[in-house]
C-alpha cells in the first residue's frame, strides 16, 4: 500500500467513525490534496486489495450508485457521486 492510500484509508476510517457515513470522493481528495481521478485509482486498488468495498448501483447504470463499505464497520455507507 503507497502513502496516498495508506492516508485515504485513515481519513476514511477517521470520517466515517467520527460522523457515521463515509466521505465523498471529491472530500477525500481535498483531503489528502489529490485529484478525484487519484483517489478513485487509490480507492480501486484499495478495493483490489480487499481493504474497502465498493457497491455498484448497476440497475441504473449511470456510475452515481457506488459506495465505500469499510469491512467489518457497522457505519452507514454513502453514496459517492462521480
Amino acid at each position: 500500500m503507497n502513502d496516498t492510500q495508506k492516508k485515504i484509508l485513515a481519513y476514511i476510517r477517521r470520517y466515517s467513525k467520527r460522523k457515521g457515513v463515509v466521505p465523498t470522493q471529491r472530500e477525500i481528495a481535498k483531503h489528502v490534496g489529490r485529484s478525484v481521478s487519484t483517489v478513485n485509482e487509490a480507492l480501486s486498488a484499495l478495493e483490489a486489495m480487499g481493504r474497502i468495498g465498493r457497491l455498484r448501483d448497476r440497475s441504473a447504470n449511470t456510475g452515481k450508485g457506488r459506495t465505500i463499505i469499510l469491512p467489518g464497520s457497522q457505519t452507514n455507507s454513502r453514496t459517492i457521486n462521480l
